[in-house]
């Protein structure tokens, strides 16, 4: 399993979604393990967590705090709650030495 932008490997998203997917690799290359598809019952349970991957690495790229901010409100579970603000804001202090210049603002836009 990898984690990386789909790029065509799972049927159904975008090229620039990341997605976690079986893939083979060997000194020369990496590539999808065969035809990848989600099935229908399961796309919509797929696609946010794509959609939170995607920006965090939107985010990283950019080092940009607000895409941080939406990468983080997109995670699908307890969405948009007060206890999921509160778990990201208590995260971003725990962990503030870790985390990049570049993103200590994240916590101003919970």
């Amino acid at each position: 399993m990898t984690s990386r932008p789909n790029l065509g490997a799972v049927a159904g998203f975008k090229d620039r979604t990341v997605l976690e997917y079986s893939e083979t690799l060997d000194r020369h290359t990496i590539a999808p393990y065969g035809d990848l598809a989600i099935p229908d019952a399961y796309h919509a349970v797929i696609a946010p967590l794509a959609a939170h991957q995607t920006l965090l690495g939107d985010a990283i790229a950019a080092e940009d705090p607000k895409i941080l901010f939406h990468a983080l409100h997109a995670y699908p579970i307890h969405q948009n709650t007060h206890a999921s603000r509160a778990l990201w804001k208590e995260l971003l202090e725990i962990h503030r030495d870790e985390i990049p210049a570049a993103f200590q603002k994240t916590r101003q836009y919970l």
